[in-house]
């Protein structure tokens, strides 16, 4: 055992007591264990603090983790089914092109062209927009089916025209250039019906 003066009142006290016995102020030992258990109160603090924000950040990637799987999910799925879409087309396109004959259609008299192509053509649809008449029509073949889009400027006696084998490669065709229909063809027949 030593003795120390005390930091208070500079009297001499033993270093292993706990507080001065004149003035009652802790010896420096008691404030190093008080320091000590302030410093390691604090640390557990800290820590569970630290632990509290991982587990909150675990979460988070966990609910980022499920986020990303459901949504990978719902995108193959997506592909799939656009994937099945796209292989059937071929199955369905020869019954579409079959049923524009099986409804009722107006037929297109071909007195210009001869009677070879009276008969063959119908008129699927014909509207009037910005002066100018569009029509779609159908020509019935001995071999295969064809269809044409014709827009017809009945004031200039001028067409713009785009056939093909398939009625649905018609919406994104080209009608190409404006020019005057032959007057004996069969494009003059389609006009002079439209453009009474």
């Amino acid at each position: 055992m030593a003795l120390i003066n005390c930091p208070e009142c500079s009297k001499r006290i033993s270093d292993q007591s706990t507080a001065c016995p004149s003035c009652g102020f802790p010896t420096p030992s008691e404030q190093i264990d008080n320091n000590n258990l302030l410093a390691s109160s604090r640390q557990r603090q800290k820590n569970s603090g630290c632990s509290g924000a991982t587990i909150f950040l675990i979460i988070i990637i966990v609910l980022i983790g499920f986020w990303l799987v459901s949504a990978y999910d719902g995108y193959t799925e997506k592909v799939r089914q656009y994937s099945e879409e796209q292989s059937e087309p071929d199955k369905e396109s020869p019954q579409v092109q079959e049923s524009v004959f099986d409804s009722q259609l107006t037929q297109i008299p071909m007195l210009l062209s001869g009677s070879g192509e009276d008969g063959r053509y119908f008129l699927i649809s014909h509207f009037t927009s910005y002066g100018l008449e569009n029509v779609t029509y159908a020509r019935r073949g001995n071999e295969s089916d064809a269809y044409g889009e014709m827009q017809i400027d009945c004031t200039n006696h001028k067409i713009r025209k785009t056939s093909s084998e398939n009625l649905e490669a018609l919406k994104s065709a080209d009608l190409g250039d404006w020019y005057t229909p032959t007057p004996d063809w069969t494009d003059q027949d389609i006009v002079n019906f439209i453009c009474k």
